[in-house]
């Protein structure tokens, strides 16, 4: 598995960079790797959606507050001794796009097994910090394993509809069969899962069109990641009592939101 995937490091810019020295580390390598530049590679327009989601991450003030406070505060990244170069050829792709998943993973699990975090005292943005929490692993579900046939067996079993509102740790709609214990349980029951797609999963796969909406699966990576940057680090700044200050997460195309969503998601064959 590959090392962490930063940012910075991929635009070839510093952690302290100004807003402009970012654009210019982008147009350099959008230069270089646009897809009208490589007609006839099927790898390039995966490969410059990877440098678009590092620039769009670090050009919005929101988007590099997340990133910094994730960077600042991740126990996970601060265990990786070791600092892999930024591979965006065609091989590397796949690998840094599992490691990122894998990294976010890492930190959840790290935040739930601190006993010194007490995540139903900690308050973000309304919501304790184990719902934040229960919201990125519920989308990580319905969004990447739901649609390739690795979703909840809970409620595939029960004809459920997994792709409307729903808490996995209180089931409004089913109370009598309370789908998990609490939060660990449903994280290692996600983290099983998400092991096996991440040893299925090939390069091909993300460019697969998510049934009944104009959306890949490149696409509900991307949002999980990013959705997992704007709480992550502050769960981990909160749990250090430090004071918050940040707007609530919001998605980048309205069928993520809850409020939109469709009642049936596969993948287009």
């Amino acid at each position: 598995m590959s090392g962490f995937l930063d940012y910075y490091k991929l635009l070839q810019v510093s952690a302290d960079a100004s807003a402009d020295e970012i654009k210019a580390g982008f147009r350099k390598l959008a230069h270089e790797y646009h897809p009208d530049k490589n007609i006839g590679n099927p790898d390039a327009e995966i490969r410059f959606r990877l440098i678009l989601e590092a620039y769009n991450a670090l050009s919005s003030s929101q988007g590099r507050a997340d990133y910094d406070n994730y960077l600042r505060t991740s126990s996970v990244v601060k265990k990786q001794h070791t600092v892999r170069p930024c591979r965006i050829d065609a091989d590397a792709i796949i690998e840094n796009i599992k490691s990122q998943l894998n990294f976010i993973l890492w930190e959840i699990e790290d935040i739930i097994s601190d006993k010194e975090i007490e995540l139903q005292n900690i308050k973000i943005n309304g919501y304790t910090a184990e719902n934040r929490l229960t919201f990125i692993l519920s989308f990580f579900d319905k969004w990447i394993l739901h649609p390739v046939g690795m979703g909840d067996y809970f409620y595939t079993a029960r004809k459920l509809d997994v792709k409307t509102k729903y808490n996995p740790l209180d089931n409004e709609l089913n109370r009598a069969h309370k789908p998990y214990v609490d939060l660990e349980d449903y994280f290692f029951q996600i983290r099983r899962r998400f092991d096996r797609f991440l040893n299925k999963f090939a390069k091909n796969d993300l460019q697969h069109k998510i049934q009944g909406v104009d959306i890949t699966m490149l696409d509900c990576i991307f949002e999980a990641v990013n959705l997992s940057f704007h709480y992550l680090g502050n769960i981990n700044i909160a749990g250090k009592g430090e004071n918050l200050n940040f707007s609530p997460y919001v998605f980048s195309k309205t069928v993520f939101d809850d409020d939109h969503i469709i009642n049936k998601v596969g993948y287009n064959k």
